[in-house]
C-alpha cells in the first residue's frame, strides 16, 4: 500500500509543473525584500469587490504592505476608488465616474448577489477609516478618465491627489503611478519629492521614460518585463513595481524576477512563499 503512493504523489508533482521561489537571491533597491501589494485589495478573483473598503482592509489584515487602489474623478472633483472604465458590469448604476457627481455615486453599489452589496467610497472617506490598520504603502493607479478639457482635468485631479496625499499621516510609502506622463510631470512640479512611477507598454519605453523625467520607478505587467531588465532598471537607480500577477506560478516567477514590489492577486499564496 505504502509503495503505491510515491508513483501518484511523483505524477501530481510532475502535472502541476511547481516551481520554486528563489528567496535567496532576491535582489532589490528595497534592501532585498520584496513588498507585497494587494491589487484593488484582494485581488480580481476575491468575493470582495476590488477597490472596496472591504477587500482592501483584508489585504491589510491578512498581512499585505500595502494596497494598490485605482483613482478615478467625479464631474464635482471628488476622488473615488474605482477600477472599471465604466460602471456597467458590476454595479447598480451605468455610465462612467465621471459622469456622476459625487452625491450622485453615493447611491450606487457593486452587486453581487450571492455575496451581498458593497458601496463605492470616495478616496477621503477610505483613508479616513483606516485607522489602526493603515497599510504601509498605498499605491494610487491614476485613471485619467475624462469628459472635459484635458488640461483642467489634470491640473484638477492633481491639486485633488496631492491634497489626498498630504491628509494621510499614517507614516508609509505612497507611490502614484500613471500611463500619461504629462501628468506625472505635473505632479513633479508641484511635489518634486513624491515617487512617480511610470506606467508603459514596454520595458524600454518605460526606462527611457523615467530616466529623461528623473521618476522613481516603472509600473509594469510581469509578462512584458524580465529578470534581466529588472536588474538594468535598479542598476540605473529606478524601482520597478510588476502586477498581473495572478496565480501560483506567476507569483513564483514575480519573485524570481526580484522586483521591488509585487501587485498580486493571489495575495495570501504570496505572503505563503515569502514567509
Amino acid at each position: 500500500m505504502q509503495t503505491a503512493i510515491y508513483p501518484i504523489i511523483l505524477l501530481s508533482l510532475l502535472l502541476c509543473g511547481c516551481k520554486k521561489a528563489d528567496l535567496k537571491g532576491i535582489l532589490n533597491l528595497n534592501r532585498n525584500e520584496i513588498s507585497v501589494i494587494g491589487h484593488g485589495g484582494m485581488g480580481v478573483a476575491s468575493t470582495y469587490p476590488m477597490d472596496t473598503y472591504e477587500s482592501l482592509t483584508a489585504a491589510i489584515t491578512a498581512g499585505a504592505h500595502g494596497v494598490e487602489i485605482d483613482v478615478q474623478m467625479s464631474n464635482d472633483s471628488v476622488l473615488v476608488a474605482f477600477h472599471n472604465t465604466d460602471m456597467n458590469s458590476n454595479t447598480s448604476c451605468t455610465g462612467k465616474i465621471n459622469e456622476y457627481s459625487w452625491e450622485a455615486l453615493k447611491e450606487c453599489e457593486y452587486v453581487k448577489e450571492i455575496f451581498g452589496v458593497y458601496r463605492i467610497l470616495s478616496l477621503p472617506e477610505m483613508v479616513e477609516f483606516w485607522q489602526d490598520e493603515e497599510p504601509r504603502i498605498i499605491v494610487f493607479d491614476c485613471k485619467l478618465i475624462y469628459s472635459s478639457n484635458f488640461n483642467e482635468f489634470l491640473e484638477t485631479y492633481a491639486n485633488q491627489l496631492i491634497k489626498l496625499v498630504e491628509s494621510i499621516n499614517f507614516g508609509g510609502d505612497v507611490l502614484i503611478e500613471s500611463q500619461n506622463i504629462a501628468f506625472l510631470q505635473l505632479i513633479q512640479g508641484l511635489k518634486p519629492t513624491y515617487k512617480l512611477f511610470f506606467y508603459p507598454q514596454s520595458f524600454e519605453e518605460g526606462l527611457s521614460t523615467v530616466t529623461a523625467n528623473g521618476l522613481y520607478g516603472i509600473t509594469i505587467a510581469s509578462s512584458k518585463i524580465t529578470k534581466e531588465q529588472i536588474t538594468e532598471a535598479h542598476d540605473n537607480g529606478f524601482r520597478v513595481a510588476i502586477w498581473n500577477v495572478n496565480s501560483r506560478g506567476d507569483n513564483v516567477d514575480a519573485i524570481n524576477k526580484s522586483p521591488d514590489y509585487i501587485q498580486t492577486d493571489k495575495l495570501k499564496g504570496l505572503l505563503r512563499l515569502l514567509k
